[in-house]
């Protein structure tokens, strides 16, 4: 029998357990061990104890303190790129045995974030429904930092955003753009009617209705306004679109409509448009994460997306 050597995994892995890690990517996730503690469901101190085995175990310090948290260190950055590799295949293994059935196709479970509107939600999502051997699709609705945890861990097959990811992210999550569309702005009639004529200048002072700050679609119109040195008043901002198109139902103000979604809400919120604000764009992403056992279903939909932008800029 071939003896154990210092390079061998049988010796290496006892040094370091699943849980070591876990409690380590939970407060790099979260930036803190306290919401990591919390997020885990155990005492501050036991996820304190956890890291300080896994550093002297590895023989390198994984964290420093901050003002306001922890930050890996430039080994604790190396380390997390292996332990989320770790989390995820795990997580992987706990989903996919026992096999359910070599006939039973796995949901697809797709993450959407609350400033998506479901217009695009649907027709990102359509194509998977679309046959009568298509998977069960699972959607799970809540902010982008989340579903992005989330997918690391694999506990989600993709989600839809209407944000890139941002450079910070995890190195093992990927995105493109799935689709994108000019915005114009949609009022009640009687608001439309008084912040039509003289459009754009008459938006000085008017009541907008704005995705929350720190989106994408949010810096965009901030960009528009300012370059065309209007500055209008923000009645409301939210993440949720739908809330905003309530609110200019009840004549509340202005809001910025994706022109691929105006036709439902003219329909359903009975507005109707006052003008164009050229150059912006909204666009929603893709965000995927690389794994082993890809479900089939995304290669696909990746494919019948890319196609379907390659034939929109084809008519343009």
């Amino acid at each position: 029998m071939r003896s154990i050597t210092k390079s061998d995994p049988f010796r290496l892995l006892r040094q370091v357990n699943l849980n070591h890690l876990l409690y380590f990517w939970a407060v790099g996730q979260t930036g803190s061990v306290t919401a990591a503690a919390a997020r885990l469901g155990i005492s501050q101190p036991g996820v304190t104890k956890q890291l300080r085995l896994l550093e002297h175990r590895l023989g390198a310090r994984l964290f420093e303190r901050e003002a306001r948290g922890v930050r890996l260190t430039e080994h604790g950055l190396v380390a997390m790129r292996y332990a989320e590799e770790v989390i995820g295949v795990c997580t992987e293994l706990v989903r996919n045995v026992p096999l359910q059935g070599a006939k039973t196709q796995r949901p697809i479970t797709a993450g959407t974030a609350d400033g998506v509107p479901k217009i695009v939600i649907r027709a990102l999502l359509q194509p998977l429904m679309a046959g009568p051997d298509s998977p069960r699709v699972v959607c799970k609705e809540w902010r982008i930092d989340h579903l992005l945890s989330e997918l690391s861990l694999h506990r989600l097959d993709l989600v839809i955003s209407d944000s890139p990811l941002p450079e910070s992210g995890q190195h093992s999550l990927s995105s493109f753009t799935a689709m994108s569309s000019p915005v114009d702005l949609y009022a009640a009639p009687r608001v439309a009617r008084k912040f039509k004529k003289g459009f754009p200048g008459s938006l000085a002072n008017a009541p907008m209705l704005m995705p929350a700050e720190g989106t994408s679609p949010r810096a965009a119109l901030d960009r528009w306004f300012a370059l065309h040195r209007t500055r209008p008043r923000i009645a409301a901002e939210a993440e949720d679109r739908s809330l905003l198109h309530h609110f200019a139902e009840s004549e509340l103000g202005i809001v910025p409509v994706a022109s691929i979604t105006a036709a439902d809400v003219m329909r359903q919120f009975g507005l109707v448009r006052i003008g164009s604000l050229p150059n912006v764009r909204e666009e929603y992403y893709l965000i995927t994460v690389a794994r082993q056992n890809e479900h089939p279903a995304l290669s696909k939909l990746r494919k019948d997306l890319a196609e379907s932008a390659l034939r929109r800029r084809s008519r343009r």
